[in-house]
């Protein structure tokens, strides 16, 4: 008897497993394909704490008659809560500093996996607070619930400045909770990885001559990254333009939230160069006043 109930009990739930499998099959196809670039980072936020966030670097373009728009997307993992947060930007692309507003509220679609492998679109339910930029946020989201979907579609109908051909603009945006930094973020607030642990073969270390042991010194503390990189974190007062060249006329390369870990060096006056810790997702020039060092 026992043995027939756990087999009835495994034939039920073998829907459920290659449904599973499907979605995150899905998932990670729909990251591959997308071409959102992510950089994840622990950050501090001044009401909701230590974050796990994901901001996406290469933002969005959208034609908007006169202009073009720049959309970009923040998600985190609000540690303490285990609950995740999504941030929408928008700005003129001549304009970046200056933001432009929802007209409606955003609105969120799961795209998920029914049991027999079809596609699923579900409207998933959020709460959006507007700040002075216009940026829209919407906290408190189980992790559950946005795992549950192979990628999120995000649209939004933004509020274009006085003077414009037309008085809004249609923003459509979609991304995969399935990429490898997303999936980092999703892990922080307890969701199982949808990768397996990465293995990486240590070589052995070569022994040191006679030569080397009376030579070799241990770094100094706090000794700046070989070339003249140094450690430095952006201010936590608004987000800071990195640009192509060292002036504020050059070409937008990405914005970077408030205390991202970033190394720097000087470069010309009070332009300095800026890339990731670790990675390459960009590289740029940064003025002097946003960013402090560690």
């Amino acid at each position: 008897m026992l043995r027939a109930c756990c087999l009835f009990a495994a034939l039920a739930l073998a829907p459920a497993l290659a449904a599973d499998n499907a979605l995150v099959a899905l998932g990670k196809k729909k990251a591959a394909s997308s071409p959102a670039k992510w950089q994840v980072s622990d950050l501090k936020h001044p009401t909701m704490g230590t974050l796990k966030a994901a901001i996406w670097l290469n933002a969005q373009s959208t034609d908007a008659g006169r202009d073009r728009i720049v959309s970009s997307v923040y998600l985190s993992c609000q540690k303490a809560a285990d609950r995740i947060a999504i941030e929408l930007a928008n700005a003129p692309a001549s304009n970046l500093t200056g933001g432009v507003g929802p007209m409606d509220l955003p609105q969120l679609t799961c795209v998920g996996v029914k049991p027999d492998g079809t596609p699923q679109r579900t409207e998933i339910p959020a709460s959006w607070e507007i700040d002075d930029f216009g940026d829209a946020l919407s906290r408190g989201m189980r992790p559950a619930t946005l795992h549950r979907c192979a990628s999120i579609e995000v649209v939004q109908n933004v509020a274009l400045p006085p003077g414009w051909p037309r008085a809004s603009q249609r923003i459509a945006i979609e991304f995969s909770p399935y990429s490898r930094e997303l999936d980092e973020v999703f892990s922080q607030c307890g969701e199982d990885s949808a990768y397996p642990p990465e293995q990486v073969a240590e070589a052995p270390a070569a022994k040191p001559g006679p030569a080397a042991k009376a030579t070799a010194k241990a770094p100094a503390p706090g000794a700046p990254p070989e070339g003249g990189w140094k450690r430095a974190r952006t201010v936590s007062k608004g987000k800071s333009n990195v640009r192509a060249a060292g002036t504020l006329k050059s070409a937008l390369v990405t914005q970077l939230p408030p205390g991202m870990p970033v190394l720097v060096e000087p470069a010309s006056g009070d332009w300095w160069h800026v890339k990731p810790r670790s990675g390459s997702a960009y590289e740029g020039y940064v003025r002097r006043d946003r960013f402090v060092f560690d």
